[in-house]
């Protein structure tokens, strides 16, 4: 390769010893000659030295980057470079740095290859550094590229670190430039990245606008042809022998819009990347200009409070000053919660704007531009998987299923933690991914979801990816990235089992322990597990002091155990998941198991910090419509026969697929929010002399159907008085045109301020968990296929309209029959349809396979299967209906 390397270390110029053609390069010692001297006066940061081999001076100072005539000089400046170039098809490509590295340096890898089909699969080094992607992989005509970075590296020896790139194929014609920077920002370096490919004779990587001003502009290109130099204004810094690739880069001073370009000897295939990286000292990332939302229910309390809401109001709150701004279409169900952020800046997008972060089943990521609707950035991360590849038929997730649950934003990292769902050549996978805010590309390479744990016979139970549904909220906290896993509609419960992993949010490296709530091994008599985290999609939460809190679903009555088998409880794990710490079950759980009653239906709330004798308050509630106020530091534990050691027990009369929100009013009193049925319900929170939920009032009921309940959210401006709005958005109650409302209540008034259509949720069998998301005078609805943006609007303007969409179902295979069941004798049940014709089913079959949740009389259900000559349907599968035969499946 040839090589032009250097720069300033302790006195000498440090650069990569080579030898190409009649050139070597070498340390020199900044002191030892005149013009060395003078160079060091010139430009003491950064020096570019070559040497004949008959030691004659050939070539000296010439400053790297774009501005030769500059006044001002970027900190940055390039180290070395090392590479390699096999001519045999590899698996693994290895670089050692032939020089010393720098502590806080950043290395930054170009990987092209001979082939569109091959993936790397990890990149590491022997320093223990790690590699984020940069520039995710580009496809040209049989050649690909991918550029990764390592920021704030680790000090290491000459020669004592070697960076290894790992495919999943051996591929064809690797070239791997690895070169080192200093003086990039040691948090967040990476800017603005893009790709372009082509035939030509001048590869043009396309441009990046770059958002602050001092930046290393980094090329890389791989082609069929021959490069021969760099582009206008870069400096080349490795050509491999044959010209077959090509790195290259240059120091900016100023923000603009750059491209990466370089000559080819003549017309060939190429493919050309470029990357932007922010020098140390800048303001990376740009700081919220606004309130942003980063995880679900917008904090790791899941509160549900924005506090910081300055525009929106009671007083404005209305149809005639607000109303529909957007409706963006999006290819799939949104079962996830939006994010947003203010002020972020957006690879290839002029500016910094307000984003709006959406991920669907169909495993696609959205970055939407708040103010005009604007799709600014997709990437799709997989296949998702269908649902007849899974759980025969579960009713209760959409047609695919992809990303369901919301992922988690550090905006300090630049990254946005998401869990996929993916059709692996007919597996079903889960990957946890770390993807950058600025271009959606996986930053850290995405890890496959395993695990495995103990049972109480020894045997070790491993995690089954095709029969566990992750629903929970993710969950950011001590460093980690934590997740949660439930069943698909209580099917497969010889399998299914709750858990909670961690991974470290650096690395995504799994923690060492795990938790798995049902640790019971298989028995004659018990052959029935779950305990399962699902919340409805709420988020795991996280305690001032590390703890991590959730609660558990049903398991097999009788079955309960408060070491082996933690059903029906809420839950505090340790941070590295070794231990539960604390735990409260309700003195009924045998009832709540064997009527499938979970407490898991809705999250934990935990209460901020409270004057009075308890400080630390958790609220819980459930599907029996009991909520439960309990101290943090002593959730109560498991009292058979009762009274729970609980601060208290209230009866909301209504089962709850739910979450509570929480807000501090303008009388500085703290109030809990919850929805039972069809009503949002206001509790005053006493403090003392003893602590207590008081119920203050009992909002109008809301047209909403399927499973009771629904999600709030609250806004004010600080405890002003007169700003606090109430939202919630309804379930649809029918199945066509199967629309969700948006509604918006006072603090003081019964009545709601505001309602609207806000989008269709035809897949009515499985609930419409949606949070409405409240930012910057702004509010967010995530739908099937859209997401609506609600804001003020000049009064007797056109609203906006939302889009017509439509999700198909895949038909039942035989038939499918739903209806109230009136009788049970054995596995024979007798069910009474929406017409009131009776119909027999054989349930054995389906139990037998364990694809039959548990069935009570007077519960609506849909049975699949085939009919016998006398009519009797022999069911192969059988779910829960919704309550409504308005909501039910047609019969087939």
């Amino acid at each position: 390769m040839r090589l032009q390397l250097g720069s300033e270390r302790n006195g000498r110029v440090a650069i990569s010893r080579s030898q190409v053609g009649e050139i070597s390069v070498e340390e020199i010692p900044m002191g030892s000659h005149p013009l060395l001297k003078c160079c060091r006066r010139r430009r003491p940061s950064f020096l570019r030295v070559a040497w004949l081999t008959s030691a004659t001076l050939l070539w000296l100072c010439a400053p790297a980057g774009i501005s030769n005539a500059s006044a001002q000089v970027s900190a940055a400046a390039f180290v070395q470079v090392s590479g390699a170039t096999p001519q045999t098809n590899q698996s693994r490509v290895s670089v050692t740095y032939a020089n010393a590295q720098g502590e806080g340096d950043t290395n930054i890898l170009a990987i092209g290859w001979k082939d569109a089909t091959s993936n790397i699969t990890s990149v590491s080094d022997l320093a223990g550094n790690t590699y984020q992607l940069a520039v995710p992989t580009a496809r040209g005509s049989l050649l690909s590229q991918a550029i990764y970075y390592a920021k704030d590296i680790h000090a290491a020896a000459a020669g004592a670190n070697t960076v290894t790139v790992t495919f999943n194929v051996a591929a064809p014609f690797i070239h791997f430039r690895a070169t080192e920077y200093s003086g990039l920002d040691t948090a967040n370096p990476l800017d603005v990245v893009v790709s372009a490919k082509g035939t030509s004779a001048t590869p043009n990587s396309g441009s990046v606008t770059t958002t602050v001003a001092q930046e290393l502009v980094f090329g890389a290109g791989r082609t069929y042809g021959t490069f021969t130099a760099a582009g206008t204004n870069f400096t080349s810094r490795a050509i491999a022998t044959g010209g077959g690739d090509i790195a290259e880069d240059m120091f900016v001073t100023a923000t603009g819009s750059y491209s990466a370009t370089a000559a080819l000897s003549g017309s060939a295939a190429w493919v050309m990347q470029v990357a932007a990286f922010r020098n140390a000292g800048q303001s990376t990332p740009p700081p919220p200009t606004g309130f942003d939302v980063v995880t679900q229910h917008y904090d790791v309390q899941r509160t549900g409070w924005n506090s910081h809401e300055t525009v929106l109001t009671p007083s404005n709150v209305n149809s005639a000053t607000f109303g529909l701004l957007h409706s963006v279409a999006v290819d799939d169900q949104v079962d996830a919660q939006p994010l947003v952020l203010t002020n972020q800046p957006i690879s290839g997008v002029q500016g910094n704007r307000t984003v709006v972060y959406v991920a669907t089943e169909s495993n696609t990521v959205y970055a939407i531009d708040a103010s005009s609707g604007t799709v600014l950035l997709q990437n799709n991360l997989g296949t998702p998987v269908s649902e007849t590849q899974l759980a025969k038929l579960c009713n209760n997730n959409a047609v695919n299923l992809g990303i369901g649950s919301t992922p988690v934003i550090d905006r300090a990292a630049g990254l946005l933690y998401v869990v996929t769902y993916t059709s692996d050549g007919g597996v079903p996978t889960y990957r946890l991914h770390a993807l950058s805010l600025t271009t959606l590309a996986d930053a850290i390479p995405p890890v496959v979801v395993t695990a495995s744990q103990k049972l109480t016979d020894g045997s070790t139970y491993t995690f089954q990816a095709s029969k566990d549904r992750q629903r929970a909220g993710l969950l950011e906290a001590n460093g980690n990235i934590y997740v949660a896993f439930a069943s698909f509609c209580d099917l497969f419960t010889n399998v299914s089992r709750g858990w909670v992993l961690g991974w470290s949010a650096s690395t995504l490296t799994p923690l060492a322990a795990n938790q798995l709530n049902d640790k019971l091994a298989p028995s004659p008599t018990n052959n029935y597990f779950l305990s399962s985290v699902w919340m409805s999609g709420n988020g795991l939460v996280a305690s001032s002091t590390g703890g991590i809190f959730f609660t558990t679903g049903n398991s097999g009555k009788g079955t309960y155990n408060s070491v082996n088998n933690l059903s029906e409880s809420v839950v505090n794990l340790s941070s590295d998941l070794t231990r539960v710490t604390d735990f409260f079950t309700p003195s009924n759980v045998n009832t709540l198991d064997a009527n499938d009653s979970d407490l898991s239906s809705g999250g934990v709330l935990l209460i901020p910090a409270q004057s009075g004798p308890v400080a630390n308050l958790a609220v819980a509630l459930g599907k029996d419509g009991r909520m439960f106020l309990m101290n943090q530091q002593n959730l109560g534990q498991f009292t058979p026969g009762g009274p729970d050691k609980v601060l208290g027990t209230f009866n909301l009369a209504q089962q709850c697929w739910c979450a509570e929100s929480y807000y501090t009013a303008s009388d500085g009193v703290g109030r809990v929010v919850t929805s039972a049925a069809h009503n949002i319900i206001i509790w005053t929170l006493q403090t003392s002399p003893s602590v207590t939920l008081v119920k203050e009032r009992t909002k109008t009921a809301i047209a909403s159907g399927q499973d009771a309940g629904f999600f709030t959210s609250i806004s004010t401006n600080g405890t002003q008085a007169l700003t606090a709005v109430i939202w919630a958005v309804s379930r649809p109650t029918n199945t066509n045109p199967a629309n969700v409302l948006l509604y918006a209540f006072s603090h003081a008034n019964s009545s709601p301020i505001f309602s609207a259509n806000a989008g269709t949720w035809p897949n009515v069998t499985g609930n419409a968990n949606i949070v409405p998301v409240v930012a910057n005078g702004q509010v967010f609805v995530a739908s099937n296929q859209q997401l609506a943006i609600f804001g003020p609007i000049t009064p007797g303007a056109k609203v906006a309209t939302l889009l017509p969409v439509k999700i198909p179902r895949i038909p039942a295979s035989g038939r499918k029959v739903s209806g109230w069941v009136d009788g049970i004798n054995g596995t024979e049940l007798m069910i009474r349809k929406r017409n009131g014709d009776h119909v027999t089913i054989d349930a054995k079959p389906a139990q037998d396979a364990f694809q039959s949740v548990p069935i009570g009389m007077g519960e609506a259900i849909t049975a699949v299967g085939n009919n016998d000559a006398q009519g009797v349907l022999h069911a192969q599968t059988i779910v829960r209906a919704k309550d409504s035969r308005d909501l039910w499946p047609p019969d087939q």
